[in-house]
């Protein structure tokens, strides 16, 4: 099974940053762009998600949870 993380390139960063999705597959950990970016501000690492005040905080997360998906399907 697949352990799927997402964290932001430079978290202390003033300006956008990009959000990586790391993943591991039994022993083997995989990091990806996600291309999307976001205020590090913006960002809940507790819940690995944009926060409500980012603009577009809802499509950002339910892009975060499709591609959290489809890599879960293509690796199980």
């Amino acid at each position: 099974m697949a352990s799927i993380k997402f964290f932001l390139k430079a978290p202390q960063a003033s300006k956008p940053t990009l959000i990586y999705m790391y993943f591991m597959i039994g022993n083997e950990r995989f990091k990806l762009s996600t291309s999307r970016k976001i205020l590090p501000e913006n960002w809940d690492q507790e819940k690995q998600q944009a926060r409500r005040r980012h603009t577009g905080y809802a499509e950002l997360n339910i892009y975060l949870n499709t591609i959290s998906v489809e890599a879960e399907k293509a690796f199980n």
